[in-house]
């Protein structure tokens, strides 16, 4: 059965990429964070695999179906999982239900879902809000203070004396720059607050393990 994501994050997801899987790349336009917007996930996708055949191992790696839901879990499950700041009740605005379904049908068909991921999003919004003003506290340095948590201080309408980047601010020495999007980070981080790739992968398993 074809499946749907729906979505309140308010900001654009790019290339959610889920590797082994044709046309495994998925994004989503923004939302307003009122709004939800949605992608469609249909019963089309299959998943490479490698199955070792004694006879004829030309033929040991084989396309397998996978279900919609199973992938519309995945888009959901591991863009949530890998967003700074995210626990069960605070995170990004984002679900899946099965079937098609419009943008427009959404607040009718699942309220319940719905308000669930407003709250929580707003949740995890407020606690970027306090992580920012945290490090602002703390170091008085824009380079502290990520696009997740202007992101935070536009959405909620707040005001702050970090919401500006001052590009020609001095880097603190102890920043490293993440490999993948160049972005000024902690060097202890896992994950890129920026861009939301893996950047120690064995420290992650370890954290997703506990």
């Amino acid at each position: 059965m074809a499946c749907t994501v729906v979505s309140l994050y308010p900001k654009e997801m790019k290339d959610e990429f889920k590797p082994g899987l044709s046309s495994g790349t998925f994004s989503m336009p923004a939302s307003d964070g009122e709004t939800p917007v949605v992608l469609h996930i249909n019963d089309e996708f299959t998943r490479r695999v490698y199955i070792p055949l004694e006879k004829d191992p030309a033929k040991a790696n084989m396309n397998v179906p996978e279900s919609a839901a199973i992938v519309a879990a995945s888009v959901v499950n591991d863009f949530i999982n890998s967003t700074y700041l995210m626990n069960t009740d605070c995170r990004p605005g984002i679900f899946w239900v099965e079937g098609i379904h419009e943008a427009n049908e959404i607040e009718r068909k699942f309220p319940a879902q719905l308000a669930e991921a407003k709250q929580v999003q707003s949740n995890w919004l407020t606690a970027l809000l306090r992580d920012g003003d945290d490090a602002w506290q703390k170091f008085h340095l824009h380079n502290r203070i990520n696009d997740l948590h202007r992101l935070a201080a536009t959405m909620l309408g707040k005001k702050r004396e970090w919401g500006t980047f001052k590009r020609d601010e001095q880097v603190d020495a102890s920043m490293i720059n993440c490999k993948f999007c160049t972005t000024s980070i902690l060097p202890e981080a896992i994950i890129c607050p920026n861009c939301k790739q893996v950047l120690d992968s064995e420290r992650f398993e370890e954290a997703k393990a506990s």
